[in-house]
């Protein structure tokens, strides 16, 4: 029997390549790890970025706390099992009004790994919309072959290389829109982006990885 999520919920996750939303926080657990984050920015003086947007839950309690919240391993062992391990965790913050935006790329081209049972759930600490630059995604590319990519290099692109596929065809796209404390559940191959961020608060989620 599943924990968290229901059999229609593992269905689409495996044929569309995601599900959402989960609620995983209440508000008062929302505001907290915000203040959180947004206190050790201000102590340290700048937004949190570089090496410390990954693994930051090898930085903050209160983050590796968060990675543990029972309904999120829940709903995660109803797809790939008990026995997990947290990969990696990384932040995706766009500040307001931020050009910052996300190319078109598959996280299982980059990576090195060689499992395709590798889950993200992709938390929100703000409102996560349309106008503030959601999750994009294409159903169903995680069960297709893996598609070109081309490095960009582009100021404005979160990716490193900013890498990106190229003959998307947008009007496939699904705008994966959740508020705060809710999350986002999508597969490894899954081919996914993001707009800029044209909303006047900004746009906080958590991406924590697990594999088997």
């Amino acid at each position: 029997m599943p924990k968290e999520l229901n059999e229609d919920a593992i269905a689409q996750y495996f044929n569309d390549g995601y599900y959402f939303p989960v609620e995983i926080l209440n508000k008062d657990e929302v505001a907290e790890n915000r203040a959180n984050l947004e206190k050790f920015e201000s102590e340290q003086g700048t937004p949190i970025g570089g090496a410390q947007r990954n693994k930051s839950h090898l930085l903050f309690v209160w983050v590796d706390d968060l990675m543990r919240h029972p309904t999120l391993v829940d709903a995660v062992e109803d797809l790939i099992g008990p026995n997990l391990l947290v990969w990696s965790t990384d932040w995706w913050i766009k500040e307001a009004q931020s050009p910052q935006f996300v190319s078109w790329h598959q996280d299982s081209q980059y990576w090195g790994l060689d499992t395709r049972k590798l889950v993200t759930v992709w938390v929100a600490l703000s409102p996560s919309t349309v106008e503030s630059g959601c999750m994009r995604v294409l159903p169903g590319s995680h069960l297709g072959p893996d598609l070109h990519h081309k490095e960009t290099f582009h100021d404005d692109n979160m990716l490193t290389r900013g890498q990106q596929i190229e003959d998307i065809d947008e009007r496939l796209a699904v705008n994966l829109e959740v508020d705060t404390g809710k999350a986002v559940i999508f597969a490894f191959r899954m081919a996914h982006a993001s707009h800029p961020n044209r909303s006047n608060d900004r746009r906080i989620g958590l991406a924590i990885r697990y594999i088997p």
